[in-house]
């Protein structure tokens, strides 16, 4: 499970090691590199609910066996004054109490912890193209992207960065700018690629959205977050065999 953090002036990406439920309010665990050491924040800022601090992109948490830490089944758990619900993370944190209360008072944890973090900001690449193969894959980039509600439409161009040209080009990238989230989002469509408007008419905003598969082709359709099959010809979409996202950079980061 990879996140952005945005607090204060500092952004950066860390891997989530630990998560939970406090008050009906989530909280995770993160690394931060320029402090290199382990911290418990709130997923929003509590003066500010509408303000995210941790934007979760991979919402796979999955063990690490080449450091040998497993993913710890649900559990409540009783932090000083605070009970933490639905605790999912390694089983170091989860099953140490004293040492996730030591990330939480902002103290040191043994150094091995710490170097294994560094090492997975150090080979995590956050920009990497994920594909869309499956009914689950679908899932859970509309749950990234938020079924791109509320996003604006940034731009489309050929796989070549040149204006798209549907008689020519056999791939075609869209990217959105996400409402409320630090990063942007680029689909890119290849193999029979089929748009049934005008990009030229393109709406500038996106309500909500859909991922259909049918007949082969795999539909992003703009217009309703539970669409079937039916109603695709009923909305603007565009579809094609094979469809891939990744994360982009805001256009003034």
């Amino acid at each position: 499970m990879i996140a952005k953090i945005v607090l204060n002036d500092q952004k950066y990406f860390s891997y989530v090691y630990f998560l939970c439920k406090h008050d009906y309010a989530t909280k995770v665990v993160v690394f931060n590199p320029r402090k290199q050491q382990f911290e418990l924040l709130d997923a929003f800022d509590n003066k500010y609910t509408s303000k995210r601090i941790v934007n979760v992109f991979d919402d796979k948490l999955l063990p690490l066996p080449q450091f040998g830490w497993e993913v710890a089944e649900k559990q409540t758990i009783l932090l000083g004054e605070m009970r933490l619900d639905d605790c999912l993370g390694y089983h170091w944190l989860v099953n140490d109490v004293q040492l996730l209360q030591n990330v939480a008072d902002g103290k040191p944890v043994p150094q091995q912890f710490a170097e294994v973090a560094m090492q997975l900001n150090a080979e995590t690449d956050v920009f990497q193209w994920h594909q869309i193969q499956t009914e689950q894959d679908a899932e859970e980039f509309m749950d990234v992207v938020g079924a791109l509600h509320d996003s604006y439409f940034r731009g489309f161009q050929g796989v070549f960065g040149r204006p798209y040209e549907p008689e020519f080009e056999t791939k075609l990238q869209l990217s959105f700018e996400l409402y409320g989230c630090p990063y942007d989002v680029m689909m890119e469509f290849y193999g029979g690629v089929d748009i049934n408007y005008g990009l030229s008419e393109w709406l500038n905003s996106i309500y909500l959205s859909s991922i259909v598969f049918y007949n082969g082709l795999i539909y992003w359709v703009d217009g309703g977050d539970d669409l079937r099959s039916i109603d695709i010809k009923d909305n603007p979409y565009v579809c094609s065999k094979f469809l891939r996202w990744k994360i982009i950079p805001k256009l003034d980061d």
